[in-house]
Parts: structure tokens; C-alpha cells; sequence
């Protein structure tokens, strides 16, 4: 009992740092990678693309 109250207590902090870690290596990651940044670039012009002349150009309304 002692023994797995021991190998809990060393593995359980590990995983719990080792979350961590990842978490900012892939922000890093993110932040200084040029093709990351130039495909993010990209998928907002095209959003923004995709969003123009989606309306009429002379739009007329008429009520009798």
C-alpha cells in the first residue's frame, strides 16, 4: 500500500507539469512559425472574401 501511495505520488506531479510544458511549447510553436502565421493570414482573407457582394448592388423597393 505504501508502494502505490509512493508511484502515485512521484507520476502524479509529472503529468501535471508535463501538461504545462506542452501547452506553452505549442503556443510557441504558434507564435514563431511563419507558415502557421501566413495560412492564418490567409483563412481571414478569404473569410473576409467570402463575406463582400454578398448584397445587391442597387437594391429597389416598391409598394402599391
Amino acid at each position: 500500500m505504501k508502494r502505490l501511495i509512493f508511484i502515485i505520488g512521484i507520476i502524479a506531479p509529472t503529468f501535471l507539469f508535463s501538461q504545462n510544458n506542452t501547452e506553452k511549447i505549442l503556443a510557441a510553436i504558434e507564435q514563431n512559425n511563419t507558415t502557421l502565421a501566413a495560412l492564418r493570414k490567409s483563412l481571414d482573407a478569404e473569410k473576409i472574401g467570402n463575406k463582400t457582394e454578398i448584397f445587391p448592388d442597387n437594391p429597389e423597393v416598391e409598394f402599391g
